[in-house]
């Protein structure tokens, strides 16, 4: 279909490419390119029968007349999700798992998952199924998307294929969404929610499988209304687990036993209260009025159990979306009391940690963007209530911003960037009347000092390695790594999280607080003292804790 002027995008970053329309949907679609740089833009799907309605993006490189898929984690949270999910659920253990997995697609949209697949993952095997043919001329136009012998796109009504499905699939995508008729579920289409259908997709899983669903909601949803359609899915097998991913959710589920390790994990999780809770409880009891934002549903409920008095609600810090939606909720409670009287940036992750040579760049930016950008985001998005009341901008560091610990790349360089942009901060806003702390807490136990967790990583990691870099290191450093991290960050770490807690209470209500709080004794007699010696003395320390540790030196340097 021409593009008309009256089409054209007011917007002057943004290029109207076509607009296609589909017959067996009776409605027309969008393609636009919004221009980040000059090289670089993002392509989506449009629907044109609802405003605001983003049915697909990928982002794009383009080098002189040609465009290419850029090869960066995808724009779109909810594809990363839903296969994040499937490693979570314990299908797969690595990239190697993955890669010789066989994942079905229900709704191919545009096509972001299998731009993803093509540019990232070309050895997986990927079946999408679409029902509209249109979708299949817009995926292979304007997303390049291909057919080859591991790539396959059946036009079908995806409900049919798997009610006569005879295949078992380590990952089943389903991401169908609106039939026309939806009020405020968009995704999926409400005729996936017959249990006979749901049925048959938990039939079609392979004993180890995933089953993830895209869900979207065009109004927010109630409590109950969430609650009542994850449990449409939750019925038909042994365990679910939800997760947000932008402005939607994405719930995976699968017919496996919860491992056992798992279990116990949350269940002292829940017993050993994290600082960010345990802190918006100890304000509540101050008969302070908390703000208090939860990642999960989860988390969100259950702090609404413990106190009545706590406004909580959910968001995402790597989502400016996210961030966006919370603001009518601070606002009209900030509103009461002349602004926000502090802001404590707690969201934190170690995320993949391992020597250098085993990690991707992707471990580095996942750990960047909570531990940095999130603050950051948090941090413009509510400033100018913080400016109403000169209040107190409180940030979780680490003596990993102050000291470069091995085995701990992504993290110790975020940690380093927290204390760069507080300083930062500090300086600038001190005009306003806003002060700015830092908590440099040493090692205390949490769920993300957790032993099992801690060689789940480990070895997650070592088996998506190369064979080359394996033999490089070798097994016997591998497991003796596995032991000393262990016994660090978990043998070695403070039971006592009040002190960390009582550090962030006295950075709010303080008459004169504190520009940096070393909490813990590793902290302030170990940690903290060794950041002042020079660099070629730290050194030799590290070098003096190997042999003390019996650690061996990698196979390949042996004997040299």
């Amino acid at each position: 279909m021409p593009i008309s002027e009256s089409k054209l995008s007011v917007n002057p970053r943004e290029k109207l490419r076509e607009v296609v329309c589909s017959k067996l949907q009776d409605k027309c679609f969008d393609i636009v390119d919004e221009f980040l740089t000059d090289s670089i833009f993002i392509r989506r799907i449009r629907s044109e029968t609802v405003e605001h309605l983003c049915l697909s993006q990928v982002a794009f490189k383009k080098i002189g007349t040609r465009e290419f898929i850029e090869k960066t984690k995808p724009k779109t949270l909810y594809i990363r999700g839903m296969i994040q999910i499937a490693f979570e659920l314990g299908t797969f253990k690595g990239l190697k798992d993955f890669e010789k997995g066989n994942v079905l697609q229900i709704g191919l949209g545009g096509g972001s998952l299998n731009a993803l697949f093509a540019s990232r993952f070309p050895h997986t095997k990927l079946t999408s199924v679409e029902i509209d043919p249109t979708m299949k001329y817009i995926a292979k136009k304007w997303f390049l998307v291909e057919e080859n012998d591991k790539q396959q796109i059946i036009i079908d009504d995806g409900i049919k294929f798997i009610k006569n499905n005879d295949q078992k699939f380590d990952l089943i995508a389903l991401d169908a969404c609106f039939d026309g008729n939806f009020t405020s579920l968009v995704c999926p289409g409400s005729e996936f929610l017959d249990p006979l259908v749901i049925k048959a997709f938990s039939n079609s899983l392979a004993p180890n499988g995933t089953f993830t669903v895209n869900i979207v909601y065009y109004q927010p949803p109630t409590l109950n209304s969430h609650k009542n359609l994850v449990s449409e899915f939750s019925s038909h097998f042994r365990q679910c687990i939800t997760q947000r991913a932008g402005g939607n959710f994405v719930l995976g589920c699968s017919n496996r036993d919860s491992p056992k390790f798992t279990l116990e994990f949350m269940e002292r999780a829940r017993k050993k209260l994290r600082f960010g809770r345990k802190l918006a409880l100890k304000c509540d009891k101050a008969g302070m009025q908390v703000l208090a934002a939860c990642l999960t549903s989860e988390g969100l409920n259950s702090l609404k159990k413990e106190s009545k008095n706590i406004t909580a609600f959910q968001m995402n810090v790597t989502s400016e979306e996210s961030i966006r939606d919370s603001r009518p909720i601070v606002e009209k409670v900030a509103g009461k009391f002349g602004g926000l009287h502090g802001i404590v940036n707690n969201a934190g992750i170690t995320g993949n940690s391992f020597w250098g040579d085993f990690l991707t760049p992707d471990d580095y930016q996942t750990v960047f963007d909570v531990n940095v950008m999130g603050i950051i985001r948090v941090t413009q998005a509510f400033m100018d209530l913080v400016k109403q009341s000169k209040g107190r901008i409180v940030n979780t560091a680490s003596i990993c911003g102050r000291v470069a610990l091995p085995n701990l790349g992504p993290y110790t360089i975020s940690k380093y960037g927290v204390e760069a942009y507080s300083d930062t901060l500090r300086v600038e806003q001190k005009v306003f009347g806003i002060t700015v702390s830092i908590i440099e807490p040493g090692f205390f136990k949490t769920p993300l000092t957790e032993p099992k967790r801690i060689v789940s990583i480990a070895e997650k990691i070592w088996n998506r390695a190369s064979e080359e870099t394996r033999k490089e290191y070798g097994h016997d450093l591998f497991e003796k790594a596995k032991e000393i991290m262990v016994k660090h960050l978990d043998t070695r770490s403070s039971s006592n999280t009040d002190l960390v807690v009582d550090a962030y209470f006295h950075a709010l209500t303080s008459v004169r607080p504190k520009t940096r709080y070393h909490v813990g004794l590793d902290a302030k007699l170990f940690y903290i003292p060794l950041s002042f010696l020079p660099a070629r003395i730290t050194d030799v320390i590290y070098t003096l804790g190997r042999v003390l540790e019996r650690f061996p030196k990698p196979a390949a340097v042996r004997g040299k």
